[in-house]
């Protein structure tokens, strides 16, 4: 019983090849995020984690991927996605650890 659970989520997950412009856009989003605080820190202001995430947010505003068409993100997943993409871009630009 147990395997033939797992067999049916296993597969049921998208391969790869349905993945990659999912990662790929969340790269992008990364980036956009890691460039604007970048540039806001030279000018002397630091953003609190929840303001790149609001940036973030607003940017993935139009941003509704699909996955065999099935929709990946709700609101609340998609502000979760914007904070968690801000706390990385913040990391990566402060080298914290």
């Amino acid at each position: 019983m147990f395997a033939q659970a797992f067999k049916k989520t296993s597969s049921s997950f998208p391969s790869t090849a349905y993945l990659l412009p999912l990662i790929s856009k969340l790269g992008e989003f990364l980036k956009k995020g890691f460039e604007h605080y970048a540039q806001l820190a030279v000018a002397g202001t630091f953003l609190t984690p929840e303001a790149l995430s609001n940036f973030l947010y607003i940017q993935m505003a139009s941003w509704n991927p699909k996955i065999k068409n099935t929709s990946v993100l709700d609101e609340t997943t998609k502000k979760a996605l914007a904070r968690f993409l801000a706390g990385v871009a913040i990391k990566i630009h402060t080298g914290e650890k």
